[in-house]
């Protein structure tokens, strides 16, 4: 185990990893809301900072919160740290105060759900961040994917080559652009 233990309380609760966040802000503009509704819709910044307050409560409980950081599926996160391998009742504390402070700050607000769902790309912008989806399977030899395909289907075809990484890397910064909550 390293010198210092790092739980991950993740907004989301995917497992993708993959490729760098400038091609999604690059196809949705300035990653934020806008237009008709857009006091209904947080941008970025308004995510962030309900984030920032649940780390911040964190904190205020106790627990050496780290700073909030972007994740490449655009999410926000924060990690609780300690010096070294925490026993399971502190552990289990620890996780219970994050919860609390995020169901405060995020969950309960419903700033997620509204963040989440502007992400979602329609027509030609769409089109465009699902084909470069495609072109990233290919070049891990995925083939079968087309637009318009469910996450459940293109999950189907990666599975059927052999290795989900190949997905989690091509699919990790379109998790919410593509697919919304849905399949």
């Amino acid at each position: 185990m390293s010198e210092r233990s790092v739980v991950r309380e993740t907004t989301v609760s995917l497992l993708f990893l993959g490729l760098a966040s400038a091609v999604c802000c690059g196809l949705v503009g300035a990653c934020s809301g806008g237009g008709e509704g857009e006091a209904l819709r947080p941008n970025e910044a308004e995510y962030r900072a309900a984030i920032q307050k649940a780390a911040d409560c964190t904190r205020e409980k106790g627990w050496d919160a780290g700073p909030v950081e972007r994740e490449v599926d655009l999410t926000w996160n924060f990690s609780v740290t300690w010096p070294s391998e925490p026993p399971d009742e502190e552990h289990g504390r620890a996780m219970n105060d994050v919860a609390e402070c995020k169901a405060l700050y995020v969950d309960n607000t419903g700033i997620w759900e509204r963040y989440k769902n502007s992400l979602l790309l329609s027509g030609a912008e769409w089109d465009k961040a699902y084909r470069v989806m495609i072109a990233c399977l290919e070049g891990f030899d995925v083939t079968g994917v087309s637009v318009g395909d469910s996450l459940m289907t293109v999950m189907e075809r990666v599975e059927a080559a052999g290795d989900s990484a190949q997905f989690q890397l091509c699919t990790v910064e379109y998790r919410w652009l593509l697919f919304g909550d849905g399949d």
